[in-house]
């Protein structure tokens, strides 16, 4: 059979650990086999995250015997076969006899990546876990799941990739807020550091906070410009664990923050894996990877499209006084600096080549 490079290069010792863990012999072969012909990196990413907080965190203490997951703002490509890989949590956390319960919520008509590997997944769950587990996908705001007397006692919420319509609305924010409040935290997870800080940007306008810096799921699939975007998800993440009530005007400016996804993209097809903090040497600023800066004149250099462009902007905001690596507060103060001025770089380019033609 021939070999194929996995887009995780832990996948194979995190299936032969679960594995290890199957009491069902047509199980055990089953996921040894689909192992072996296919990359299941993307069947585990969210599995991986998810435990990775759990074991980091401490979040599922020692004889509880039931877990129960919120996934808030569900994407087609979260809901991997209905979220029935998140089966895999107990062994990935050793803790096999642990139950699972997920409900995802959705907004608009939910969606669901399904791939040609369900039934070993549904094998496993029928004949290894029984009634361990189950995974529902339900339309409706956040609001209206929390009110359902179905709903059960959540122990941790997850939002993959969260856009500004997950918290558009105050009630939205007042109601996840609650849990949170309760002891419940959120993890927000995303493609890169920068871009995981600019959706904690978003939520930390409308009062949630951390305790915490971003962390790597070193099994998660970090940003490059040559992997299918549908792929690239949970490869950072941040543990939410701090709220006090927000009001319209803060939902309103979450809106604005929407407005800086174009300049994100436009780094992401420059191939920038968005890695790096913004580094300030003196005057001389690298805002990202080709952009540099220098205050004493506004004369900005950069490489867009494979061409390099020396401009000269009327003004640019004065960066972040206090950059402290370790505080998460001037973190994201540095990226939402970053990008907003990137937008106004990019908003010059256009003018210079306008005026050109």
């Amino acid at each position: 059979m021939q070999k194929f490079i996995k887009a995780n290069r832990h996948i194979d010792s995190l299936v032969e650990g679960v594995i290890s863990q199957l009491q069902n012999k047509k199980a055990k072969l089953g996921l040894k086999i689909l192992n072996k012909q296919v990359d299941m990196s993307f069947m585990f990413a969210i599995p991986t995250l998810l435990s990775d907080a759990i074991n980091r965190y401490d979040l599922c203490a020692p004889g509880k015997t039931e877990f129960n997951i919120l996934v808030h703002g569900s994407l087609k490509f979260d809901c991997v076969d209905n979220y029935r890989w998140l089966a895999l949590i107990p062994f990935l956390i050793n803790r096999p006899d642990l139950k699972v319960n997920v409900v995802a919520t959705s907004s608009v008509e939910p969606d669901d990546t399904q791939t040609k590997y369900r039934q070993v997944i549904d094998f496993i769950i029928h004949n290894e876990l029984s009634e361990r587990f189950s995974s529902e996908l339900i339309e409706g705001d956040i609001s209206d799941v929390l009110e359902s007397s179905a709903c059960p006692d959540f122990d941790l919420i997850l939002n993959n990739m969260p856009s500004t319509s997950d918290l558009s609305r105050v009630s939205d924010a007042d109601h996840i807020g609650a849990l949170v409040n309760s002891g419940i935290p959120i993890i927000v997870s995303d493609i890169s550091p920068i871009t995981l800080l600019h959706r904690y940007n978003m939520y930390r306008t409308v009062g949630f906070s951390s305790s915490y810096l971003p962390q790597v799921n070193i099994n998660g699939l970090s940003f490059t410009k040559s992997m299918s975007t549908q792929y690239q998800y949970a490869g950072h993440y941040l543990l939410i664990n701090g709220f006090t009530y927000p009001n319209e005007k803060d939902i309103d400016l979450v809106s604005s923050l929407a407005l800086l996804e174009p300049v994100i993209v436009n780094r992401m097809n420059e191939g920038d894996p968005l890695t790096e903090l913004p580094t300030i040497d003196g005057s001389s600023i690298t805002l990202f990877d080709g952009v540099d800066i220098e205050l004493t004149n506004n004369v900005v250099q950069l490489h867009q499209g494979g061409v390099s462009y020396k401009l000269k902007l009327d003004k640019i905001p004065p960066p972040p006084i206090i950059y402290d690596v370790g505080d998460l507060d001037t973190i994201t103060d540095s990226v939402y600096w970053a990008i907003n001025t990137y937008a106004l770089i990019l908003n010059a380019l256009k003018h210079e080549k306008k005026a050109s033609a």
